[in-house]
């Protein structure tokens, strides 16, 4: 017997949009290489701690079906898959892949402040995107709510972090981003590419994500009250020392599916990969808890 499909179409009837990427191809994009005359990607398996090239420019170690585009019905009862967070990612990562290219291009006069806003809200938006996270909170949701149904359970899911995002966005909005690079090693990216330090003992407030393997985007409290009119990206500073391999091992930390970089770096982590020390690192794993749309603490994820 056939297996029975769920729910594939949209609003409109039409087949939803199921591969969402759950790091973006257009940030991923940015450490794609070569290997035997084909394009892919350098990648770590953080469950195996194995190395391999995943041939290809779609990225799709980092595509999960239907992650982002939940089960709805309409007034009259007809299911359907809502596309709304899936779309806003999309515009998001246009504006991501569009302001970096300038940037690269040292470009920095061409930004818009429009585009600017943009791409900084398409950064904090796209670095907050978990499919880790998104899996944890569907199996607290399903321990607290054993007869929940698979179609409530990822409404739920996806609107918590639809209003997560949203209230980050907000939470960022006067504070001061500025561009560092380039790296004296590369960076690396995981399926976990934003570093929120904003509910955390240290006094050091920031946000921290990898735009390239040379260039980090770093924000920070601002303490101009002019700010808002002044935030526009001049140029890229020099990155300290400290930096780049507090952002590496940020990234390796967090990581929790994959982590892509150069193979000489991936295969030095593979002794962090180890079945035992990352059930340890997962054992802490935390998340943003939300009340009356404001940030209020941490949850723990497992």
């Amino acid at each position: 017997m056939a297996k029975k499909k769920g729910v594939t179409t949209n609003l409109a009837g039409k087949s939803a949009k199921h591969k969402n990427h759950t790091v973006p191809k257009g940030l991923l994009k940015r450490w794609l290489a070569e290997n035997e005359g084909k394009k892919g990607y350098w990648v770590l398996d953080c469950n195996s701690g194995t190395v391999q090239f995943r041939k290809g420019e779609n990225a799709s170690f980092a595509i999960k079906e239907f992650r982002y585009v939940p089960v709805r019905y309409t007034k009259e009862g007809t299911a359907y898959r809502d596309e709304w967070l899936e779309d806003w990612f999309s515009q998001g990562e246009s504006d991501l892949a569009a302001v970096t290219d300038q940037i690269l291009k040292g470009q920095y006069d061409a930004i818009k402040d429009k585009a600017r806003d943009s791409f900084i809200g398409a950064a904090i938006m796209l670095g907050f995107r978990s499919a880790y996270e998104f899996s944890c909170l569907e199996t607290l949701i399903r321990e607290e709510n054993p007869d929940c149904s698979h179609e409530s359970i990822g409404r739920q899911v996806v609107d918590h972090f639809r209003s997560l995002h949203a209230t980050k966005i907000q939470q960022f909005e006067s504070w001061s981003f500025t561009l560092h690079g380039p790296t004296k090693e590369p960076l690396l990216i995981g399926d976990r590419p934003l570093f929120d330090m904003t509910l955390t003992a240290s006094n050091q407030q920031g946000v921290y994500i990898p735009l390239t393997p040379e260039i980090l985007l770093v924000g920070r409290p601002s303490n101009d009250p002019n700010f808002k009119k002044n935030k526009r990206i001049t140029s890229i500073e020099s990155v300290s020392q400290e930096l780049t391999p507090i952002a590496n091992n940020m990234t390796v930390e967090r990581a929790r599916q994959f982590i892509v970089g150069k193979k000489e770096q991936l295969l030095a982590l593979r002794p962090r990969f180890i079945q035992q020390t990352f059930a340890e690192r997962k054992s802490q794993d935390s998340f943003v808890v939300l009340s009356n749309g404001e940030q209020s603490g941490r949850g723990l994820l497992v």
